[in-house]
């Protein structure tokens, strides 16, 4: 054990003291929540499925970071009629924490969320400003890659026609918790 945390003690120091960039792919568990009744006649509001991400970030100082982010948030049952997906494009702000051997992080941001609905008779598609917050812990694994294990949740309001034939739209708003991991590459 002595000898992988003086492995990973180098590893840390030399990516808390450079400039360096990251490319990575996210796989994640999404508990999906919503308000103002999108499946009210489903009679349901809550589902949770499994996804992926990808990520590109740059550390611009000791701390301070950025991070762009495409995040697909899964695709859900509307029951026997249809399907529900969403995904989420976010840029964000990082604050990290570079300590001997872990990496906490804070993030914060802002986006573009979009949902497609398949229902029925029903098909339509929405798309709206979108807010992302997290938090994470990096781990490193030699010199060039990061394990890094985060929650986050993306929140976003859609208006969607109420139904086919009437032109009424109504706002929807969605919310996504995200809890998974990271495998990112620094170059």
């Amino acid at each position: 054990m002595l000898f992988t945390a003086s492995f990973l003690v180098p590893a840390m120091a030399n990516a808390a003291n450079e400039r360096t960039s990251y490319a990575g792919l996210t796989f994640h568990q999404i508990d999906y929540s919503e308000d103002n009744g999108l499946w009210d006649s489903l009679n349901r509001k809550e589902d949770s499925t499994s996804s992926w991400g990808v990520i590109f970030g740059s550390r611009r100082g000791k701390f301070l970071g950025t991070e762009l982010a495409y995040h697909d948030l899964g695709s859900y049952d509307a029951g026997s009629s249809g399907e529900i997906s969403a995904a989420n494009f976010s840029y964000a702000l990082t604050l990290s924490l570079p300590l001997d051997v872990v990496e906490p992080y804070l993030l914060g941001g802002f986006g573009f969320g979009m949902v497609s609905y398949d229902v029925g008779s029903w098909n339509d598609s929405g798309s709206g400003f979108s807010t992302r917050l997290g938090l994470g812990l990096r781990i490193p694994l030699g010199e060039r890659f990061n394990l890094s294990l985060f929650t986050e949740k993306v929140r976003f309001d859609i208006e969607l026609e109420s139904s086919s034939w009437s032109s009424t739209t109504t706002t929807h708003e969605q919310e996504f918790s995200l809890t998974g991991l990271a495998l990112e590459y620094r170059y």
